[in-house]
């Protein structure tokens, strides 16, 4: 399947480092992507977002806005956590982004940038935590001292557990809430919703926030 986040996007997580290895955190994020998204909340929604964030992972679009660059037209950018594409050559020196003749919002791409991308790293940084170490030459969850380290305590680790459930929660009923409001329903495409969302995720109220 294809991923809608990638291992340096985990950087938003307190605490992460990147010295994790790629073999170790990929199948995690394969994981987060197809059961906490993609069979939840809709496929089509996700496929969507799939393949409008392509070139963002490659790391060829979806670069934070410089008033010193020259954008080319169709060009995406982000600016104040909102993705912006451009209508037409856009030359340097020019005003920040703003809905207007030279820029349109991408409302899919913020919806991931700001909803889907945040609550799928922390389920996928919470499914890490719970599972490594328990793989052979892997050092598991340790907290470092001085120049040593000690392995996580199982209170520590469920506390640690707890607090990843409640941000997970937390960021979980912001996109569902940020979806019934607009209806499913981004750069005025409406996608489908998945009928069982109510079932599977019983524990989810929408609410304003």
């Amino acid at each position: 399947m294809n991923l809608v986040f990638k291992k340096s996007d985990l950087s938003i997580v307190p605490r992460w480092t990147d010295n994790i290895k790629d073999e170790w955190i990929n199948p995690f994020i394969e994981q987060s992507c197809e059961l906490y998204f993609y069979d939840t909340v809709s496929q089509t929604l996700y496929d969507a977002i799939a393949s409008a964030v392509k070139t963002i992972l490659a790391g060829t679009q979806g670069a934070e806005w410089n008033v010193a660059t020259n954008y080319s037209n169709n060009a995406i950018v982000v600016y104040n956590s909102v993705y912006y594409k451009a209508n037409g050559a856009i030359a340097s020196g020019q005003a920040a982004p703003a809905v207007n003749a030279s820029w349109v919002a991408n409302e899919l791409l913020t919806f991931w940038g700001q909803f889907m991308k945040p609550y799928l790293v922390y389920a996928c940084y919470k499914s890490f935590l719970l599972w490594h170490g328990k793989h052979i030459a892997q050092g598991g969850v340790r907290k470092h001292v001085d120049n040593t380290s000690f392995e996580v305590s199982t209170d520590e680790l469920s506390f640690l557990m707890s607090d990843l459930r409640l941000t997970i929660n937390t960021k979980q009923t912001k996109m569902m809430n940020k979806l019934a409001s607009v209806n499913y329903t981004f750069d005025n495409i409406v996608y489908q919703s998945n009928e069982n969302v109510g079932s599977v995720n019983q524990g989810i109220i929408i609410f304003d926030v």
